[in-house]
């Protein structure tokens, strides 16, 4: 009798996670803030030459109808960490291997969105970006 209870409360459990929605980003697979639309992503190639090593960076932007406060705490939550604060309405996180979350008030990251269509409440422009290189030979 045990068993079968286990198995129903397993099962409730499990569909309800199943219904939950839990959107990624598509460089880290990191947790999305509520609130988030996809505007554009681009990925650019360096091939060398001159001195250079070869190099590549992805990177996709998103934005937010959340206030930059409240999108900066999500990410210092999923994160552990305090952001670096590059200039007044940009905060960043460095995460290691390349990769990079960036927090932009709306008219600081604005640029961002110029591929894509811009959610008409955006308040916070989310980049996140991903830098590889080869070793110089």
């Amino acid at each position: 009798m045990k068993i079968k209870s286990f198995c129903k409360l397993s099962l409730a459990g499990l569909l309800t996670g199943c219904a939950t929605p839990i959107y990624l980003d598509g460089v880290a697979q990191k947790e999305l803030p509520s609130a988030t639309t996809f505007a554009c992503a681009e990925h650019v190639d360096d091939f060398g030459g001159e001195g250079r090593a070869p190099a590549s960076i992805f990177w996709q932007s998103y934005s937010s109808s959340q206030e930059l406060a409240s999108v900066i705490r999500f990410y210092r939550k999923q994160f552990g960490a305090d952001p670096t604060q590059d200039r007044p309405g940009v905060y960043h996180w460095s995460l290691g291997d390349g990769l990079r979350y960036s927090v932009y008030s709306l008219e600081a990251g604005a640029r961002w969105l110029n591929c894509g269509k811009t959610a008409p409440n955006s308040k916070t422009v989310l980049m996140i970006s991903k830098f590889s290189s080869a070793k110089p030979r």
